[in-house]
Protein backbone atom coordinates (compact mmCIF):
# COMPACT_ATOMS: atom_id res chain seq x y z
CA UNK A 1 0.00 0.00 0.00
CA UNK A 2 2.90 2.47 -0.03
CA UNK A 3 6.01 3.19 -2.09
CA UNK A 4 9.24 4.34 -0.82
CA UNK A 5 10.70 7.27 -2.82
CA UNK A 6 14.30 6.98 -4.38
CA UNK A 7 15.06 10.94 -4.77
CA UNK A 8 14.28 13.98 -2.69
CA UNK A 9 10.84 15.12 -2.81
CA UNK A 10 11.59 18.44 -3.48
CA UNK A 11 14.89 18.96 -6.25
CA UNK A 12 14.79 15.30 -6.95
CA UNK A 13 18.54 14.58 -5.50
CA UNK A 14 19.27 10.74 -5.55
CA UNK A 15 21.23 10.13 -2.33
CA UNK A 16 18.81 10.54 1.10
CA UNK A 17 21.01 10.07 4.08
CA UNK A 18 19.10 8.40 6.94
CA UNK A 19 18.57 10.16 9.97
CA UNK A 20 15.95 7.84 12.25
CA UNK A 21 14.00 5.00 11.80
CA UNK A 22 11.20 4.59 13.56
CA UNK A 23 10.42 1.12 12.88
CA UNK A 24 7.10 -0.54 10.89
CA UNK A 25 4.52 1.75 12.46
CA UNK A 26 0.67 1.99 11.78
CA UNK A 27 -0.17 4.56 9.66
CA UNK A 28 -0.95 7.69 12.26
CA UNK A 29 -4.45 8.14 13.53
CA UNK A 30 -5.88 4.87 12.19
CA UNK A 31 -7.80 2.94 14.58
CA UNK A 32 -9.07 -0.36 14.70
CA UNK A 33 -12.57 -1.72 15.71
CA UNK A 34 -11.12 -5.29 17.69
CA UNK A 35 -8.79 -5.13 20.01
CA UNK A 36 -6.59 -8.30 18.36
CA UNK A 37 -6.48 -6.02 14.99
CA UNK A 38 -3.96 -3.86 13.35
CA UNK A 39 -4.36 -1.46 10.59
CA UNK A 40 -2.13 -1.11 7.77
CA UNK A 41 1.18 -0.33 8.56
CA UNK A 42 4.30 1.51 6.25
CA UNK A 43 8.05 1.84 7.21
CA UNK A 44 8.45 5.29 9.37
CA UNK A 45 11.92 6.62 8.33
CA UNK A 46 13.28 10.18 8.30
CA UNK A 47 16.18 11.01 5.70
CA UNK A 48 17.98 14.05 4.98
CA UNK A 49 18.63 15.52 1.03
CA UNK A 50 22.02 17.26 1.30
CA UNK A 51 21.34 18.60 -2.04
CA UNK A 52 18.27 20.81 -0.78
CA UNK A 53 18.36 20.22 2.83
CA UNK A 54 14.85 19.43 2.95
CA UNK A 55 14.45 16.30 5.84
CA UNK A 56 11.43 13.80 4.69
CA UNK A 57 10.31 10.42 5.24
CA UNK A 58 10.74 7.97 2.71
CA UNK A 59 7.37 6.13 2.64
CA UNK A 60 4.35 8.00 1.01
CA UNK A 61 0.66 6.50 1.40
CA UNK A 62 -1.76 6.30 -1.33
CA UNK A 63 -3.99 9.89 -0.82
CA UNK A 64 -7.04 7.57 -1.04
CA UNK A 65 -5.28 6.52 2.38
CA UNK A 66 -4.80 9.82 3.93
CA UNK A 67 -8.22 10.63 2.65
CA UNK A 68 -9.68 7.36 4.57
CA UNK A 69 -8.33 9.03 8.20
CA UNK A 70 -9.29 12.39 7.54
CA UNK A 71 -13.23 11.46 6.61
CA UNK A 72 -13.21 8.56 9.70
CA UNK A 73 -12.60 10.84 12.46
CA UNK A 74 -13.45 14.08 11.08
CA UNK A 75 -13.77 16.39 13.95
CA UNK A 76 -13.94 20.21 14.15
CA UNK A 77 -11.16 22.82 14.67
CA UNK A 78 -10.33 23.71 18.46
CA UNK A 79 -10.82 27.20 19.84
CA UNK A 80 -7.73 27.76 19.98
CA UNK A 81 -6.97 26.91 16.38
CA UNK A 82 -10.23 29.19 14.95
CA UNK A 83 -8.83 32.10 16.86
CA UNK A 84 -5.68 31.67 15.67
CA UNK A 85 -6.91 31.47 11.92
CA UNK A 86 -8.98 34.52 12.67
CA UNK A 87 -6.34 36.65 13.90
CA UNK A 88 -3.90 36.35 10.63
CA UNK A 89 -7.09 36.52 8.74
CA UNK A 90 -7.57 39.81 10.07
CA UNK A 91 -4.11 41.09 9.34
CA UNK A 92 -4.04 40.48 6.06
CA UNK A 93 -7.47 42.04 4.93
CA UNK A 94 -5.98 45.42 6.69
CA UNK A 95 -2.99 45.12 5.74
CA UNK A 96 -3.35 43.99 1.72
CA UNK A 97 -6.35 46.15 1.93
CA UNK A 98 -8.36 43.46 0.28
CA UNK A 99 -12.00 44.40 -0.85
CA UNK A 100 -14.97 42.96 -2.08
CA UNK A 101 -13.13 42.17 -6.26
CA UNK A 102 -10.12 40.39 -4.26
CA UNK A 103 -10.11 36.21 -3.89
CA UNK A 104 -8.34 34.60 -1.15
CA UNK A 105 -7.85 30.79 -2.31
CA UNK A 106 -7.41 27.86 0.19
CA UNK A 107 -5.94 24.38 0.23
CA UNK A 108 -6.86 21.85 2.67
CA UNK A 109 -8.66 23.89 5.24
CA UNK A 110 -10.39 21.57 6.70
CA UNK A 111 -14.05 23.33 7.52
CA UNK A 112 -13.18 26.79 6.07
CA UNK A 113 -12.70 28.60 9.27
CA UNK A 114 -9.44 29.96 7.67
CA UNK A 115 -11.76 31.59 5.43
CA UNK A 116 -15.10 33.01 7.28
CA UNK A 117 -13.61 36.26 8.08
CA UNK A 118 -12.86 36.77 4.71
CA UNK A 119 -16.43 35.99 3.46
CA UNK A 120 -17.89 38.08 6.83
CA UNK A 121 -15.87 41.08 5.02
CA UNK A 122 -17.49 40.49 1.65
CA UNK A 123 -14.67 38.93 -0.05
CA UNK A 124 -15.08 36.09 -2.66
CA UNK A 125 -12.93 33.15 -1.67
CA UNK A 126 -12.58 29.16 -2.99
CA UNK A 127 -11.74 26.85 -0.37
CA UNK A 128 -10.22 23.30 -1.79
CA UNK A 129 -11.17 20.41 0.61
CA UNK A 130 -10.36 17.07 -0.63
CA UNK A 131 -12.11 15.69 2.71
CA UNK A 132 -15.65 15.30 1.90
CA UNK A 133 -17.09 15.58 5.23
CA UNK A 134 -15.10 18.77 6.05
CA UNK A 135 -16.01 19.93 2.72
CA UNK A 136 -19.69 19.64 2.91
CA UNK A 137 -19.32 21.60 6.50
CA UNK A 138 -17.31 24.52 4.77
CA UNK A 139 -20.67 24.65 2.23
CA UNK A 140 -22.99 24.59 4.65
CA UNK A 141 -21.26 27.86 6.25
CA UNK A 142 -21.43 29.52 3.41
CA UNK A 143 -17.40 28.82 2.36
CA UNK A 144 -17.30 28.55 -1.75
CA UNK A 145 -15.78 24.86 -1.55
CA UNK A 146 -14.21 22.89 -4.42
CA UNK A 147 -13.93 18.88 -2.57
CA UNK A 148 -10.56 18.40 -4.69
CA UNK A 149 -6.85 17.92 -4.23
CA UNK A 150 -5.02 21.02 -4.95
CA UNK A 151 -2.41 20.47 -8.19
CA UNK A 152 -1.39 22.66 -11.28
CA UNK A 153 -4.05 20.99 -13.57
CA UNK A 154 -6.72 22.38 -11.03
CA UNK A 155 -4.39 25.68 -11.40
CA UNK A 156 -4.65 26.34 -15.09
CA UNK A 157 -8.56 25.01 -14.82
CA UNK A 158 -8.99 28.17 -12.36
CA UNK A 159 -6.47 30.44 -14.14
CA UNK A 160 -8.51 29.83 -17.74
CA UNK A 161 -11.85 30.84 -15.95
CA UNK A 162 -10.40 34.23 -14.48
CA UNK A 163 -9.85 33.23 -11.15
CA UNK A 164 -6.57 33.83 -9.70
CA UNK A 165 -5.66 34.80 -6.24
CA UNK A 166 -5.08 37.83 -4.58
CA UNK A 167 -3.95 35.43 -1.46
CA UNK A 168 -3.61 32.27 -1.54
CA UNK A 169 -3.11 30.33 2.02
CA UNK A 170 -1.65 26.76 2.59
CA UNK A 171 -0.72 25.38 5.60
CA UNK A 172 -1.17 21.38 4.10
CA UNK A 173 2.41 21.51 2.33
CA UNK A 174 4.08 18.43 4.61
CA UNK A 175 1.55 16.24 3.67
CA UNK A 176 1.78 16.96 -0.17
CA UNK A 177 3.74 14.24 -2.18
CA UNK A 178 4.20 15.83 -5.13
CA UNK A 179 5.65 19.33 -3.92
CA UNK A 180 7.53 20.50 -7.19
CA UNK A 181 3.25 20.26 -8.54
CA UNK A 182 1.78 21.78 -5.83
CA UNK A 183 4.18 24.79 -5.66
CA UNK A 184 3.50 24.95 -9.61
CA UNK A 185 -0.02 25.20 -9.14
CA UNK A 186 0.89 28.36 -6.48
CA UNK A 187 2.77 29.84 -9.04
CA UNK A 188 0.18 29.49 -11.76
CA UNK A 189 -2.43 30.98 -9.56
CA UNK A 190 -1.50 33.64 -8.02
CA UNK A 191 -1.74 36.92 -9.24
CA UNK A 192 1.51 38.98 -10.54
CA UNK A 193 1.07 41.24 -7.14
CA UNK A 194 -0.38 38.38 -4.95
CA UNK A 195 0.87 36.71 -1.73
CA UNK A 196 0.83 33.22 -0.45
CA UNK A 197 0.77 32.73 3.26
CA UNK A 198 1.94 29.08 3.78
CA UNK A 199 2.65 27.81 7.35
CA UNK A 200 4.29 24.85 8.51
CA UNK A 201 5.99 23.14 11.64
CA UNK A 202 9.61 24.12 12.08
CA UNK A 203 11.71 21.36 11.33
CA UNK A 204 14.24 22.80 14.14
CA UNK A 205 11.53 23.32 16.39
CA UNK A 206 10.72 19.52 16.23
CA UNK A 207 14.49 18.86 17.13
CA UNK A 208 14.86 21.26 19.46
CA UNK A 209 12.60 19.44 21.83
CA UNK A 210 13.27 16.15 21.08
CA UNK A 211 9.49 16.19 19.34
CA UNK A 212 10.39 12.93 17.36
CA UNK A 213 6.16 12.02 18.01
CA UNK A 214 5.43 15.01 14.86
CA UNK A 215 7.16 12.32 12.40
CA UNK A 216 4.00 10.40 11.06
CA UNK A 217 3.33 8.99 7.29
CA UNK A 218 0.53 11.86 6.93
CA UNK A 219 3.51 14.69 7.51
CA UNK A 220 5.87 13.73 4.65
CA UNK A 221 8.10 16.99 4.48
CA UNK A 222 9.87 18.86 7.68
CA UNK A 223 10.71 22.02 6.22
CA UNK A 224 13.03 24.51 7.34
CA UNK A 225 13.43 28.44 5.88
CA UNK A 226 16.39 27.25 3.80
CA UNK A 227 14.46 24.19 2.30
CA UNK A 228 11.37 26.25 1.66
CA UNK A 229 13.27 29.23 -0.13
CA UNK A 230 15.07 26.66 -2.34
CA UNK A 231 11.89 25.31 -3.21
CA UNK A 232 9.89 28.29 -3.82
CA UNK A 233 13.42 29.90 -5.98
CA UNK A 234 12.85 26.62 -8.29
CA UNK A 235 9.73 28.02 -9.25
CA UNK A 236 10.01 31.70 -9.48
CA UNK A 237 8.50 32.29 -6.01
CA UNK A 238 10.18 34.06 -3.15
CA UNK A 239 10.35 33.81 0.64
CA UNK A 240 10.21 37.41 1.07
CA UNK A 241 9.05 37.36 5.11
CA UNK A 242 9.02 35.24 7.74
CA UNK A 243 7.20 34.77 11.34
CA UNK A 244 7.47 32.29 14.12
CA UNK A 245 4.17 31.23 15.90
CA UNK A 246 3.14 28.93 18.20
CA UNK A 247 1.06 26.26 16.36
CA UNK A 248 2.27 22.56 16.50
CA UNK A 249 4.47 23.34 19.29
CA UNK A 250 6.46 26.05 16.80
CA UNK A 251 5.53 27.13 13.06
CA UNK A 252 6.98 29.17 10.80
CA UNK A 253 4.56 31.31 8.84
CA UNK A 254 5.98 32.35 5.63
CA UNK A 255 4.99 34.94 3.00
CA UNK A 256 5.78 34.20 -0.79
CA UNK A 257 5.21 36.54 -3.89
CA UNK A 258 6.37 36.10 -7.94
CA UNK A 259 8.30 39.41 -6.93
CA UNK A 260 11.62 39.24 -5.30
CA UNK A 261 11.60 41.11 -2.19
CA UNK A 262 13.34 39.70 0.36
CA UNK A 263 12.89 41.66 4.05
CA UNK A 264 15.63 40.63 6.66
CA UNK A 265 13.63 38.05 8.64
CA UNK A 266 13.95 35.57 6.56
CA UNK A 267 17.72 37.19 5.67
CA UNK A 268 18.50 36.68 9.64
CA UNK A 269 16.69 33.51 9.30
CA UNK A 270 18.61 31.75 6.96
CA UNK A 271 21.61 32.97 8.30
CA UNK A 272 20.98 31.48 12.01
CA UNK A 273 19.83 27.96 10.24
CA UNK A 274 23.34 28.09 8.45
CA UNK A 275 24.67 28.52 11.69
CA UNK A 276 23.21 25.79 12.99
CA UNK A 277 24.34 23.39 10.41
CA UNK A 278 21.03 22.87 8.96
CA UNK A 279 22.85 21.96 5.16
CA UNK A 280 24.67 19.01 7.07
CA UNK A 281 23.86 15.52 8.99
CA UNK A 282 25.55 16.83 12.77
CA UNK A 283 22.25 18.53 13.84
CA UNK A 284 20.00 15.73 12.78
CA UNK A 285 22.39 12.78 14.04
CA UNK A 286 22.35 14.69 17.35
CA UNK A 287 18.41 14.30 17.56
CA UNK A 288 18.63 10.94 16.50
CA UNK A 289 20.71 10.31 19.51
CA UNK A 290 18.54 12.60 21.78
CA UNK A 291 15.01 10.41 20.63
CA UNK A 292 16.67 6.93 21.42
CA UNK A 293 18.04 8.26 24.66
CA UNK A 294 13.83 9.69 25.16
CA UNK A 295 12.66 6.56 24.38
CA UNK A 296 14.76 4.62 27.22
CA UNK A 297 13.67 7.42 30.20
CA UNK A 298 10.08 7.64 29.12
CA UNK A 299 9.79 4.04 29.20
CA UNK A 300 11.82 4.23 32.71
CA UNK A 301 9.67 6.63 33.91
CA UNK A 302 6.60 4.72 33.53
CA UNK A 303 7.98 1.24 34.66
CA UNK A 304 9.11 2.53 37.95
CA UNK A 305 5.60 4.15 38.30
CA UNK A 306 3.50 0.85 37.23
CA UNK A 307 5.86 -1.44 39.60
CA UNK A 308 4.64 1.05 42.34
CA UNK A 309 1.31 0.26 42.12
CA UNK A 310 0.31 3.72 39.47
CA UNK A 311 -2.29 3.42 36.96
CA UNK A 312 -1.68 5.30 33.93
CA UNK A 313 -3.48 6.40 30.99
CA UNK A 314 -2.88 8.38 27.66
CA UNK A 315 -4.29 11.16 26.10
CA UNK A 316 -4.60 11.50 22.76
CA UNK A 317 -5.33 9.36 19.75
CA UNK A 318 -3.80 10.31 17.08
CA UNK A 319 -1.01 10.05 15.09
CA UNK A 320 1.00 11.63 16.78
CA UNK A 321 0.15 9.29 20.02
CA UNK A 322 0.52 6.06 17.45
CA UNK A 323 4.43 7.30 16.28
CA UNK A 324 5.41 7.80 20.64
CA UNK A 325 3.44 4.71 21.66
CA UNK A 326 4.61 2.10 18.48
CA UNK A 327 8.43 3.60 18.89
CA UNK A 328 8.69 3.24 22.79
CA UNK A 329 7.17 -0.04 22.92
CA UNK A 330 4.31 1.60 25.29
CA UNK A 331 0.88 -0.81 25.66
CA UNK A 332 -1.83 -2.51 27.74
CA UNK A 333 1.78 -3.39 29.87
CA UNK A 334 2.11 -0.12 30.79
CA UNK A 335 -0.79 2.26 30.14
CA UNK A 336 -4.81 1.04 31.35
CA UNK A 337 -6.48 2.61 28.31
CA UNK A 338 -6.42 5.99 25.97
CA UNK A 339 -8.94 8.90 25.78
CA UNK A 340 -9.79 11.11 23.25
CA UNK A 341 -12.37 14.29 22.95
CA UNK A 342 -13.15 13.08 19.39
CA UNK A 343 -16.08 10.60 19.25
CA UNK A 344 -15.96 9.04 16.36
CA UNK A 345 -12.55 7.44 18.15
CA UNK A 346 -13.92 6.85 21.57
CA UNK A 347 -14.93 2.72 21.30
CA UNK A 348 -12.09 2.12 19.06
CA UNK A 349 -8.18 0.74 19.43
CA UNK A 350 -5.04 2.12 19.25
CA UNK A 351 -3.08 0.13 16.28
CA UNK A 352 -0.24 -1.31 17.31
CA UNK A 353 -0.71 -0.64 21.24
CA UNK A 354 -4.35 -2.28 21.55
CA UNK A 355 -4.60 0.45 23.77
CA UNK A 356 -8.81 0.97 24.24
CA UNK A 357 -10.27 4.43 23.60
CA UNK A 358 -12.54 6.16 25.91
CA UNK A 359 -14.07 9.96 26.53
CA UNK A 360 -12.00 11.89 28.34
CA UNK A 361 -14.96 11.87 30.96
CA UNK A 362 -13.54 8.79 31.97
CA UNK A 363 -10.31 10.35 33.95
CA UNK A 364 -12.77 11.89 36.52
CA UNK A 365 -14.60 8.60 37.13
CA UNK A 366 -12.17 6.46 37.42
CA UNK A 367 -9.10 8.72 38.51
CA UNK A 368 -5.61 6.72 37.36
CA UNK A 369 -2.66 8.40 39.01
CA UNK A 370 -1.06 10.12 35.84
CA UNK A 371 -2.15 10.93 32.54
CA UNK A 372 0.66 11.47 29.68
CA UNK A 373 -0.02 14.15 27.57
CA UNK A 374 -0.02 12.43 23.84
CA UNK A 375 -1.42 15.39 22.06
CA UNK A 376 1.23 17.88 22.89
CA UNK A 377 0.18 20.70 20.92
CA UNK A 378 -2.64 20.82 23.00
CA UNK A 379 -1.32 20.38 26.15
CA UNK A 380 -2.28 23.54 27.66
CA UNK A 381 -6.31 23.02 26.67
CA UNK A 382 -6.14 19.36 27.99
CA UNK A 383 -4.68 20.74 30.75
CA UNK A 384 -7.88 24.06 31.19
CA UNK A 385 -9.82 21.03 30.40
CA UNK A 386 -9.34 18.61 33.40
CA UNK A 387 -8.88 20.83 36.29
CA UNK A 388 -11.36 18.85 38.37
CA UNK A 389 -8.97 15.83 37.55
CA UNK A 390 -5.82 17.65 38.83
CA UNK A 391 -7.60 19.26 41.70
CA UNK A 392 -8.61 15.77 43.19
CA UNK A 393 -5.31 14.64 42.68
CA UNK A 394 -3.94 13.61 39.49
CA UNK A 395 -0.95 13.99 37.63
CA UNK A 396 0.33 15.16 34.31
CA UNK A 397 3.42 13.24 31.85
CA UNK A 398 5.00 15.42 29.31
CA UNK A 399 6.92 12.71 27.41
CA UNK A 400 8.89 15.05 25.24
CA UNK A 401 11.80 17.02 25.21
CA UNK A 402 12.20 14.93 28.43
CA UNK A 403 9.71 13.01 30.36
CA UNK A 404 8.39 14.97 33.22
CA UNK A 405 5.68 15.22 35.58
CA UNK A 406 4.51 18.92 35.24
CA UNK A 407 4.66 20.61 38.48
CA UNK A 408 2.14 22.43 40.54
CA UNK A 409 3.25 25.99 39.77
CA UNK A 410 3.75 24.93 35.77
CA UNK A 411 -0.01 23.80 35.85
CA UNK A 412 -0.94 26.89 37.86
CA UNK A 413 0.94 29.22 35.40
CA UNK A 414 -1.39 26.93 32.13
CA UNK A 415 -4.23 27.39 34.08
CA UNK A 416 -3.80 31.18 34.81
CA UNK A 417 -3.60 32.14 30.70
CA UNK A 418 -6.98 33.50 29.56
CA UNK A 419 -5.86 32.52 25.83
CA UNK A 420 -4.48 29.05 25.38
CA UNK A 421 -1.75 28.11 22.90
CA UNK A 422 -2.88 31.40 19.70
CA UNK A 423 0.40 32.47 19.63
CA UNK A 424 -0.04 35.56 21.03
CA UNK A 425 3.18 36.09 23.48
CA UNK A 426 5.02 35.92 20.35
CA UNK A 427 3.26 38.63 18.38
CA UNK A 428 4.29 38.28 14.67
CA UNK A 429 5.70 41.43 12.83
CA UNK A 430 3.73 43.33 10.50
CA UNK A 431 2.98 41.95 6.87
CA UNK A 432 5.67 42.55 4.03
CA UNK A 433 4.27 46.09 2.18
CA UNK A 434 2.73 44.60 -0.80
CA UNK A 435 4.94 44.50 -4.32
CA UNK A 436 4.86 46.56 -6.66
CA UNK A 437 2.75 44.93 -9.66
Amino acid sequence: MHTIIKKCRSCQYEHLEPILNLGETCFGGLLSEDQDEDTMTAPLVLVFCPHCSLVQINATMPREILLLHDSAYYFPSSPAKLNYFREIAQRIIACRRLSANSLVIETAGKEGYALQSFVEKGIQTIGIVPDAAAAKTAMRRGINTLNTFFSRQLAETLRDRGKRADIFIANNLPAVPDLNDTVDGLKTILKNDGLAVVEVPYLLGMIDNNQFDMICHQRLSYFTATSLDRLFRRHGLYLNHLEQTALHGGSLRVFVEPIENVQESVRIRLDFENGRGINTMQPYAEFADNVQRVRRSLKTVLLDLKESGQRIVGYGAGARATTLLNYCGIDQAILDYIVDMNPLKQGHFMCGSHLPVYSPNKLVEDMPGYVVILALNYANEIIHQQQTYYLRGGEFIIPVPSPSIINEDEIYAILSQKRMNTGEKNRPLPLPVQSPG
